[in-house]
């Protein structure tokens, strides 16, 4: 009985891999971390290419799940691009790749504190 419950869970879990939808490739998220108090989040997008930009929207959400950030660009090779928030409530970044590929891009959230110093950081996947 536990190896059949066993097997059954893992073939769920195969089935919610594969069964993600296909906008979900191009989305990058970050873990969520928290600003300190009077202090800060950036999410920066960087792209990494040595030829082709790369279009990107991104959003920064509180813990709650509602936007506080939400901004788009179109980034060159070897530059970033990034927006922040003061909301304390502010809780973690999601990026979409609209145009030129997830690869190219790379996804940062940083904490920061009043002074301006970096506290935490954090990288999307």
């Amino acid at each position: 009985m536990r190896h059949r419950a066993l097997r059954r869970l893992s073939a769920v879990a195969v089935i919610m891999l594969f069964a993600s939808p296909a906008s979900a490739g191009s989305i990058i998220a970050t873990p969520g971390i928290s600003a300190p108090a009077a202090g800060f989040l950036e999410c920066r997008v960087a792209n990494v290419s040595d030829s082709d930009s790369i279009q990107v929207a991104f959003k920064i959400y509180t813990v709650t799940g509602s936007v506080t950030v939400n901004a788009s660009g179109t980034i060159l090779p070897h530059h970033s691009f990034g927006s922040g928030t003061t909301t304390i409530t502010a809780s973690h970044c999601e990026v979409e790749v609209v145009k030129g590929g997830k690869k190219k891009a790379r996804v940062s959230l940083t904490a920061f504190n009043s002074a301006g110093n970096i506290v935490t950081a954090v990288v999307g996947q």
